[in-house]
């Protein structure tokens, strides 16, 4: 669909399937890190301050909108055949 990435499908998909004691890809998802701090998406504004006067903020800033309008509650519950 338009406006939508194989990521955010792939995402709904895993969230989905972490909770299905029966999973196949449950060893997978156990593997996962528990968080990603250190990717820059998810850099909180005082770490964004330390990129100032770099070309990597507007583009972080850009991506982390790019990403709420992915996520957004229509492209998880019209999207995910199980999520409707």
């Amino acid at each position: 669909g338009e406006g939508r990435s194989t990521q955010a499908d792939l995402a709904c998909y895993l969230c989905q399937e972490k909770y299905n004691p029966n999973s196949k890809w449950n060893t997978y998802i156990r593997i996962l890190p528990p968080h990603y701090r250190n990717m820059p998406i998810f850099f909180t504004e005082e770490e964004l301050s330390l990129l100032r006067g770099s070309f990597s903020v507007k583009k972080i800033l850009d991506r982390q909108e790019e990403l709420k309008e992915e996520v957004s509650l229509f492209s998880f519950c019209f999207h995910v055949e199980s999520f409707k």
